[in-house]
């Protein structure tokens, strides 16, 4: 997506065309969503996932920005639950199978202090196939227990079964893969280093690291789940003891507009030995505080919905595609 490179105008003019073309079909508004929200736009990107959901509430995911405001935002948790209880009534017995947005009924039990039915649900959907091995099962178990060992076995099977090397990272052929393979590789990375291999560690999240920095000289700005990439940057400093580069990397992160995950501050063990640092402990202050007064913002302003008041609408104020 254009978005990767921070030309939001040239990406909005794209789902533009598209909208033209297809004026009643929801993915052109779920990539306005998308480009907004990674604007900080997340007053108008949620008027424009309302205007996709309207219509079509089977095929439009609802982690587009559902997940952005219960794990990034910490939106309040009526909120979550309200949308999770629709999407799994409407899915009903197909909710598990097709797997589309567990991920965000994840991150809501993590956030809301549930761990232990996170980790449970994770290896459910595991069980069932829908959910990524290599992806998001790690990024939920390290959050939510954190158990090394099951992280790198859940990796290590996947490199076997594709029979992928971790340390193969060529950066000529692997440009975009920070956002399909690498993107939560940071995970076998620390796992490697809480479970007797530091060095395997260390080559690793050097490798990424340097992924990281050449897809930054290349002006790309978000990576896997369009987090920005100087968020994976920070992830990686903590875990090769650079505590420095990493609190500047978050410092970064913050000032692109897209609002950092404060949970993610608070849970992942990336940062563990970061914690207790005075200044890492203000930059968390500062990008929760700053998460805070969005949602508060938001919801001053009557935009925090319901799925069943977002049906109940009949105009929107804001329309993302220039006629």
């Amino acid at each position: 997506m254009l978005s990767d490179f921070s030309r939001f105008d040239e990406a909005m003019a794209v789902a533009g065309d598209y909208h033209r073309m297809y004026p009643d079909n929801w993915q052109a508004y779920g990539w306005a969503t998308s480009i907004l929200a990674n604007q900080g736009r997340e007053q108008d990107a949620l008027k424009v996932y309302y205007r996709a959901f309207q219509l079509d509430q089977d095929s439009m995911p609802y982690d587009l920005l559902l997940w952005h405001l219960i794990d990034d935002l910490s939106a309040p948790d009526g909120l979550g639950t309200a949308w999770l209880d629709y999407w799994k009534a409407r899915k009903g017995e197909d909710y598990l199978r097709l797997g589309t947005d567990l991920g965000v009924e994840i991150a809501y039990y993590i956030v809301s202090g549930q761990a232990e039915r996170a980790t449970r649900f994770t290896e459910q959907a595991l069980e069932a196939g829908a959910i990524s091995p290599t992806a998001y099962a790690p990024y939920f178990i390290l959050r939510a227990v954190p158990d090394y060992q099951r992280v790198r076995e859940l990796y290590e099977q996947d490199f076997s079964r594709q029979h992928l090397d971790p340390f193969d990272l060529d950066l000529s052929t692997l440009r975009w893969n920070i956002a399909a393979r690498w993107g939560f590789s940071t995970a076998y990375a620390l796992a490697s280093k809480h479970t007797g291999e530091p060095e395997k560690s260390r080559e690793l999240a050097a490798n990424i690291l340097a992924h990281v920095e050449f897809l930054l000289g290349q002006g790309m700005l978000f990576g896997s789940a369009e987090v920005t990439l100087y968020f994976h940057e920070a992830m990686i400093a903590a875990i090769l003891d650079l505590p420095e580069r990493a609190i500047a990397a978050l410092r970064r992160a913050a000032e692109t507009g897209y609002h950092v995950c404060g949970s993610c501050l608070r849970l992942f063990p990336h940062f563990n030995n970061l914690r207790g640092m005075p200044e890492f402990d203000a930059v968390v202050t500062e990008i929760e505080a700053r998460n805070a007064a969005a949602i508060q913002s938001l919801s001053a302003k009557g935009i925090l919905l319901t799925p069943d008041e977002v049906l109940a609408l009949d105009q929107f104020e804001f329309g993302p595609f220039a006629e």
